[in-house]
């Protein structure tokens, strides 16, 4: 099965991208970065109610569809298809809960959507990124993301 992967860099068939680049993004910049908070509740929750789901913080991210992948990409991304590993463990996760959760809800609601996000449950309207706690490979160019 194909996913869909953005990436502003480069990328040629057979090329691999590793698990864990976003992660160390923010663990890098810290409490500057402006998702270190957001990722610090995703990961509380996730650990405390969730742990054998693999942490966002150790993933490759890609989408279940090539239309959201046009949807989601920044411009100058490239969207490439990607496959997974079979022994890799992933996760699918509907990406819309982490903007409902930044629209003005209480500290309560939020840990409920974070738990949504866990638990595999689709929104109004979903976006679905795989989490991959292991390598992507390149499969082949599909396009580009929106023009700026």
């Amino acid at each position: 099965m194909s996913y869909y992967y953005c990436s502003e860099i480069p990328l040629t068939t057979g090329d691999v991208v590793s698990p864990g680049r976003w992660g160390q993004t923010i663990v890098a910049t810290g409490p500057d970065h402006d998702f270190y908070y957001r990722e610090l509740v995703w990961e509380q929750v996730r650990a405390t109610e969730f742990p054998g789901r693999p942490r966002r913080m150790d993933c490759a991210f890609a989408f279940q569809s090539e239309a959201s992948a046009l949807t989601w990409a920044e411009s100058g991304e490239r969207i490439y298809a990607v496959s997974v590993g079979p022994e890799s463990p992933t996760f699918l996760a509907d990406m819309t809960w982490i903007t409902v959760a930044r629209q003005g809800h209480g500290f309560a609601d939020v840990l409920e959507i974070v738990r949504r996000y866990w638990r595999g449950e689709a929104s109004g309207h979903p976006a679905i990124e795989l989490l991959v706690a292991g390598d992507l490979k390149i499969d082949r160019e599909v396009g580009a993301g929106k023009a700026a």
